[in-house]
């Protein structure tokens, strides 16, 4: 497969595009593609180093995708230049281009948020005609997660980054994957994320054992990470903090919360028996209830979620409230006695070495929490 343009490339190659859903691995691929880099080009792989965010190849999506299709950091990191961010993502591509050229990889790996969320099916077709620069060899990846606990855990990504919760949703997987079919000629990788069925329960061993079957494992320069999330109970008392602290979202607020929740955490790992985090049963019900989506994925791709009741998915759509804000208890499993623990030993011995505001001690107070928690 000769490249039809962008000069000096490559014989024959193939091209991986990891579709990187949220919430599915897709910082631990990336992290470990990264990092491992100098490694991969030993075996014929390639993982370009961009500019703007360089784990990821992502800033390629600005020259396909509309503004309003973007996520808005990508103007935040050209200081709010839309024409120095369009020029930022042809250097993107300039760069791709010099990796190809330099090395000569059998295979090109291309990762990013961006190839996913809020795709077109115009915008697909012209990253589609980008990539037959290179070669026509194009295998599109994605990880794809049960839509409840998918939903769980963008629910702490929000609360975690100062973001207003996510209401529940149904899924919209099908038509994303039918308009990588239709685009690209071919069906999608498609993978199952959950522990219980990836390769060893990891997701970067599930994506090299599939994808680079020919690069050990052993190569690899993987991140340590560690179980960082935190509970519902301390989940509920950094919201609490935010909703009546915390004005703007900018660097210092963000700073402030980090430092809340880093205390909590400590408090956590000194504590026995913390509950896990999980939904209400009714919340999780309705979105798989609603989740036509896996029926189809059932029946064209063989994926199959574990603790899904299958028989139960009907199309009744998740009931919606008005509401524009609404707090963690409507839809995430609190105890509010554990919560009171955590609470009484955060005012008791970690505010101090916070340096959060004064006013925190008495601005919390037990009462005005379970104003918000059914007993």
């Amino acid at each position: 497969m000769r490249p039809a343009g962008g000069g000096d490339v490559v014989e024959a190659m193939k091209i991986l595009v990891h579709y990187g859903k949220a919430k599915t691995g897709t910082t631990a691929i990336q992290q470990t593609l990264a990092m491992s880099r100098k490694e991969l080009r030993q075996y014929k792989v390639v993982y370009p180093k961009l500019a703007v965010v360089p784990r990821t190849q992502q800033s390629l999506a600005i020259t396909f995708k509309d503004r309003d299709k973007l996520h808005p950091n990508f103007l935040q990191y050209f200081n709010g230049d839309e024409e120095a961010m369009r020029k930022g993502g042809e250097y993107a591509w300039a760069l791709v281009e010099d990796h190809l050229t330099r090395f000569k990889p059998d295979v090109l790996v291309l990762s990013g948020e961006e190839f996913y969320a809020g795709m077109t099916r115009a915008g697909q077709e012209r990253f589609r005609q980008r990539l037959l620069k290179y070669s026509d060899d194009i295998q599109p990846i994605v990880y794809l997660r049960e839509p409840a606990a998918h939903y769980l855990s963008l629910v702490y990504q929000n609360a975690g980054n100062v973001r207003s919760l996510p209401r529940p949703y149904a899924s919209r997987d099908r038509w994303r994957i039918e308009i990588l079919e239709e685009v690209f000629g071919r069906k999608p990788a498609l993978c199952t994320y959950d522990r219980s069925v990836l390769e060893g329960g990891d997701v970067v061993k599930d994506f090299m054992t599939r994808f680079l079957p020919d690069v050990p494992l052993d190569t690899l320069n993987s991140p340590q990470y560690s179980n960082s999330s935190l509970s519902a109970e301390s989940t509920s008392i950094m919201l609490w903090y935010i909703k009546h602290h915390i004005t703007e979202r900018t660097l210092d607020a963000r700073n402030e919360v980090l430092r809340l929740r880093k205390a909590l955490k400590g408090i956590e790992n000194t504590m026995e028996g913390v509950p896990k985090a999980r939904l209400k049963d009714e919340v999780r019900q309705a979105i798989q209830r609603s989740a036509t989506d896996l029926l189809w994925l059932r029946e064209h791709y063989g994926i199959v979620f574990p603790n899904v009741n299958y028989d139960r998915i009907d199309g009744t759509p998740i009931p919606q409230d008005d509401n524009e804000e609404f707090d963690l208890d409507e839809v995430v499993v609190i105890d509010p006695k554990w919560r009171e623990r955590m609470l009484a030993a955060l005012t008791s011995n970690a505010l101090t070495e916070m340096q959060l505001p004064e006013d925190m001690l008495g601005g919390i107070a037990l009462q005005d929490i379970d104003e918000s928690v059914e007993s």
